[in-house]
């Protein structure tokens, strides 16, 4: 059974693959994805599924993390598929990647570090987004914490040589996706008043 396979760059136009047409045996697994919906503000999330060959497409066309999870979870049990929510904060044991390591990651290959075969699965700056997240932080505290990483990560790498343009577009890139990490987590972990006054 063939399964159609829409362009990891094409945004929801409508279509998403009926779960019947798919063969399951070339599935890898199945994942909630966040955007940005740029005409009305929110963060809206899709159930996605991702094929052997890296191809994904989306399941459905709900907007809401409710939804998405439950379509995930539903179908990953229903087919035996693995599922991976990066919706929610990573757990802490996971979260070994350091904001150091993700600058150089995105540095020139010279000054790159050896990335091991297991790398981390999430995003650059997600691990102390996601840290500072479950401690309960403040967006202040979060916005401070960053701009003392980006601190630290600019002396060090000022130190060994590396370009001030080279430097600002890796820590940019970072910054980015940390904050778009931050407000996601908030959309669609959302904090109950008894968790907020146990964080603080």
């Amino acid at each position: 059974m063939q399964h159609d396979v829409f362009s990891a760059r094409m945004a929801p136009s409508g279509r998403a693959l009926p779960p019947e047409r798919i063969d399951w045996s070339a599935v890898k697994y199945l994942w909630v994805q966040d955007a940005l919906d740029e005409i009305n503000a929110p963060t809206i999330f899709f159930p996605c599924v991702v094929f052997m060959d890296d191809t994904w497409t989306y399941l459905a066309l709900t907007t809401d993390i409710t939804s998405a999870r439950q379509c995930v979870a539903r179908l990953g049990v229903a087919h035996d598929t693995p599922v991976k929510d990066w919706t929610r904060p990573a757990p802490e044991t996971l979260a070994q990647e350091s904001f150091l390591h993700s600058v150089r990651d995105l540095l020139p290959a010279d000054h790159g570090r050896e990335i091991p075969e297991q790398e981390p699965e999430w995003g650059s700056g997600w691990a102390q987004t996601d840290d500072l997240f479950r401690s309960g932080a403040t967006d202040a505290e979060f916005v401070h914490e960053l701009a003392e990483m980006e601190r630290v990560a600019r002396e060090t790498f000022s130190e060994d040589g590396i370009s001030q343009t080279d430097l600002d577009m890796a820590i940019l890139a970072i910054r980015e996706q940390a904050v778009h990490r931050w407000l996601m987590l908030h959309v669609a972990n959302p904090r109950r008043r008894s968790d907020i006054g146990a964080a603080s």
